[in-house]
């Protein structure tokens, strides 16, 4: 397809919109809204949040005269947090004289600059008043706040772990973590610990982290008297700064050296021992106890047949060569203990008179559920004495298993392994999992005689033990997870297969289908996006035989609904062009009441035909709406024999601002855009400058560039205002094709050849998103996808379609999110999108 044909069916899509031949559709009279007594003040920031330090954020004063009379002299804006708010004379707004009259509103501009201290508070409120004619305006505070962003990881660490006597000193060292997506700072970053008065200062008082990175700080604490009456102390901590919420408490305990016992002084190394076994002894603990080879005592006790099972007051373990792997602590062994509220495994096993490893804690009590008032079994000083295999030992000696690290082999989630597991026994694997991390394990066993069971860090039960064999679900905690197979039942020696597998999810798309509203593969083709009382409204088709109407999206229900069937029955009104202006909802739209495509508003319940600009069934097209000094501008036929030309309404009356194109000539003015106090758009002349850049200033209209000298027609198309600066997509016939321009208030010149060479990138659907101007395009192989531009560099946002173009159209912002039309080639058709932002 030739580039101009391509252009011309661009243009002549949004041009021409058929008119329907329906059914009567009632005209209600407009809704007029109370008179609101007083001088009114609004105040509409630009950019809505800030992230970072000397962010300009842009504010528009709007000050409207809202009493029954005149109020002469200049208008004036005071705010707090601006030195300067610059209003305008009144005599370039409205009917252009000295006063602020009846219901005529003044746009008045200031800036501010993000301070350190603002980053630092996460939020900034300014509050603005307006004065006019000696009337003072409502009062409005304005809050702009950092987005939201997870919590600080924090990390603490003691040195020494232990304190011996009064004046010992601890250096705590503190880790802190931004988890979250975006860097944070500059900032101090601060940490609070309930054993230091005061706050601690992480990293330099400018410190900027981005994601992942950490910062370092240390302090230090002075053993007390007190600290000596008591087995441990612990100290807990949090970290902030920067706007970023509390970190999740961190803690570190550090016992007291009498919590460890010492030395058993009543028994020798290297001597044998007849230990008489108590309740709730196994041998390893007992080999652990006196610090003895385990390997040497199973071999010395070939009288017990399960080393798990050994009986209290009737069994007597052999355990020689003491304190050869290990201090002799000698019994007692292991101890009960009633679980109090706020206990968990680690601070059981932290205990200082326990002296306990979790994971073997763990292990002896699988079948118990931590909470207050249950008993349960601790292997005592198990932390301290290590056992490592020995010998070899007979075949008939089983030894209880130790934990099984599993490994992920790299590039895979799974790992897989088997086995034999006799009765009794308990085979446990331990894993380090991650938050969000989504585990599926699989456990195959010919028999129903085994259990699974699955833990979090701290003992809680991901998986209760049951004969359920597989689980699957998402870890809620960062540590070592253990998976339990527990055979009590049954023969021994029975086989096993375990799959475990665990995912780290991808991030989340931050690109979205909305809604599908042509259920299926048809296209609902949403369009013409405009926001009006906090809603998205839109035109679409759901082919549920009421053809193209008004339809809108409330991003609170999350639902899409229609609000109006404008031309009842299958014949779509197609309402386009979307614009609020004065509390209503603008648009063209073909009620099939006689009087063709004209100009229709919504007041948020119901929908009425303005006026009929072409009398009778001939076609106004009222198109390409703006709002400029108050008054609703379009492009239009009035059938008053001076062809498409520029027009206004109101709020009362319609009326032809010029004739651009003389007599009956068709100017055809369209995408017009608001910038430097004047309306642009491109327009049609008989002068031999074809189809190029013009402005309304309110009262003359003039062209103010050629970009495709002579009687070319260069078409600039989708003007926006970005930076203080005018974009559109425009083709100057200079071998570049078409591509995205800007006109800084003087000179027109390309901003970027997105394809390059002569091909086409056809910019369009130009809007600020986040700073950044986003458009459609087809720069590359992709076909026509989602771009964006910072005013330095170019880049492509997305690849929707990835067997082609998706076609994004019809941008606009709503909720800090970016709405448009795409197809994605998945089966559901041209529906409604939003891409959430970077």
């Amino acid at each position: 397809m030739s580039r101009f044909l391509r252009l011309s069916i661009l243009v002549t899509g949004l041009l021409f919109i058929s008119a329907c031949i329906l059914t009567e559709c009632g005209n209600p009279a407009p809704v007029p809204n109370p008179l609101i007594e007083g001088l009114i003040l609004r105040v509409d920031p630009q950019p809505s949040t800030y992230s970072t330090l000397d962010q300009v954020i842009n504010y528009n004063f709007v000050v409207t005269n809202s009493t029954t009379s005149t109020l002469a002299g200049a208008v004036t804006v005071s705010d707090s947090k601006m030195t300067t708010v610059a209003c305008p004379a009144l005599n370039t707004v409205g009917d252009l004289n000295a006063d602020l009259d009846v219901n005529e509103s003044i746009t008045c501009t200031g800036s501010y600059r993000i301070t350190q201290a603002d980053i630092t508070a996460g939020s900034m409120i300014n509050r603005s008043t307006a004065t006019a004619g000696g009337r003072i305006s409502n009062t409005v505070d304005t809050t702009i706040q950092m987005p939201p962003n997870p919590v600080l990881g924090l990390a603490v660490t003691a040195n020494p772990t232990t304190y011996c006597q009064e004046g010992q000193i601890i250096t705590y060292t503190y880790t802190i973590t931004n988890t979250g997506p975006l860097p944070l700072g500059p900032a101090q970053f601060i940490v609070r610990d309930d054993r230091i008065a005061a706050p601690i200062n992480c990293g330099q008082a400018l410190t900027t982290l981005t994601t992942n990175q950490t910062v370092t700080c240390t302090s230090t604490y002075t053993i007390t008297a007190t600290d000596l009456t008591v087995s441990s102390i612990t100290s807990n901590a949090s970290a902030s700064g920067a706007g970023a919420g509390t970190a999740q408490s961190a803690s570190v305990p550090v016992a007291k050296c009498g919590g460890i016992p010492p030395v058993n002084p009543n028994y020798q190394t290297g001597t044998t021992i007849r230990h008489p076994v108590v309740k709730g002894e196994w041998m390893l603990q007992i080999s652990r106890c006196y610090g003895a080879n385990y390997a040497a005592v199973r071999a010395a006790n070939p009288q017990i047949i399960d080393p798990h099972w050994i009986y209290p007051n009737w069994d007597t373990v052999s355990v020689p060569n003491i304190g050869s792997n290990g201090r002799v602590y000698g019994p007692p062994c292991i101890a009960f203990y009633t679980v109090k509220s706020g206990d968990t495994w680690q601070s059981i096993a932290n205990d200082p008179s326990h002296n306990a490893d979790i994971e073997v804690l763990m292990e002896a009590n699988q079948k118990v559920t931590l909470s207050a008032g249950q008993v349960v079994k601790v292997p005592l000083n198990s932390r301290l004495s290590p056992i490592t295999p020995g010998t070899a030992i007979p075949p008939t000696a089983i030894p209880p298993r130790e934990p099984v690290r599993l490994n992920f082999p790299a590039g895979s989630p799974t790992v897989t392994l088997s086995g034999t597991i006799g009765t009794p026994d308990t085979i446990r694997h331990v894993f380090t999992g991650a938050q969000g991390q989504i585990l599926t394990v699989r456990l195959t066993v010919p028999t129903n005689d085994v259990g699974l069971a699955i833990y979090a860090p701290g003992g809680a039960a991901l998986k209760p033990l049951d004969n359920t064999l597989s689980w699957s679900g998402t870890l809620t905690t960062n540590g070592d997870h253990f998976i339990d197979l527990v055979s009590s039942l049954g023969s021994t020696n029975k086989t096993y297969s375990l799959e475990v597998t665990l995912i780290t999810p991808a991030p989340a798309s931050p690109i979205e289908r909305v809604a599908d509203i042509n259920a299926g593969v048809g296209d609902s083709n949403p369009s013409h996006l405009s926001v009006f009382n906090g809603q998205l409204y839109f035109q679409a088709n759901a082919n549920d035989g009421a053809g193209a109407e008004l339809w809108r999206y409330d991003s609170g229900l999350k639902a899409v609904s229609r609000v109006a069937d404008i031309n009842a029955g299958a014949g779509g009104s197609e309402p386009s062009f979307l614009t609020p202006y004065s509390d209503n909802l603008y648009f063209r739209a073909n009620g099939n009441d006689a009087a063709g495509s004209e100009l229709w508003r919504f007041n948020g319940t119901a929908a009425g035909r303005v006026t009929d600009l072409n009398s009778g069934a001939a076609d106004a097209n009222p198109m390409y709406l703006t709002v400029f000094n108050n008054a609703l501008y379009f492009s239009a036929n009035g059938n008053d024999g001076k062809g498409i030309e520029l027009w206004k309404y109101d709020g009362t009356v319609t009326s032809r601002v010029a004739d651009i194109n003389p007599d009956a000539g068709d100017s055809s003015p369209a995408y017009l855009a608001v910038f430097n106090n004047a309306l642009y758009f491109s327009a049609t002349s008989t002068d031999g400058a074809g189809t190029e850049l013009w402005k309304y200033d309110g009262t003359t209209t003039t062209r103010v560039a050629d970009i495709n000298v002579g009687v070319g027609n260069s078409n600039p198309a989708f003007l926006t205002v970005f930076n203080n600066i005018l974009y559109f997509s425009a083709n100057a016939n200079d071998s570049a094709g078409t591509e995205l321009w800007r006109f800084d208030g003087t000179t027109a010149t390309r901003a970027a050849d997105i394809n390059a060479g002569a091909a086409d990138s056809v910019p369009t659907y130009l809007t600020v998103f986040n700073n950044t101007l986003y458009f459609s395009a087809n720069g590359d192989a992709a076909g026509f996808e989602l771009w964006k531009y910072d005013g330095t560099n170019i880049s492509r946002v997305s690849d929707i379609n990835t067997a082609g173009g998706s076609n994004p159209a019809f941008l606009i912002v709503y909720n800090n999110e970016l709405y448009f039309q795409a197809n994605a080639n998945d089966g559901a058709g041209a529906e409604l999108w939003k891409f959430k932002g970077p």
